[in-house]
């Protein structure tokens, strides 16, 4: 009886024990996904700003390409004008 009696409270000594362990990894979890729970606002903040960052290069992207397009043509018609008067004063 007394050999039961040790196997028995070895039983429920490792019984407790397991049930801290258990315990303990639970509030790891419970800490890992609180962790996160505020990441994830967080992440979603750094798409956005990614997105209105992507947009707006292509916003400048876009306006310069007209701004250069405006300086090309001023840039040809003063061409077309220089030679015209270098024309004009060899004729």
């Amino acid at each position: 009886m007394t050999r039961n009696l040790r196997r028995l409270r070895r039983v429920r000594s490792e019984l407790g024990a397991f049930k801290i362990r258990c315990g303990q990894q639970v509030g790891w979890l419970h800490e890992e996904l609180d962790e996160l729970e505020r990441a994830i606002p967080e992440a979603e903040l750094v798409d956005e700003a990614t997105a209105q960052g992507k947009d707006l290069i292509r916003e400048i992207v876009g306006r310069l390409k007209v701004d250069m397009m405006i300086a090309r043509n001023r840039l040809e018609a003063r061409s077309v004008d220089a030679l015209r008067v270098a024309a004009q004063r060899f004729s």
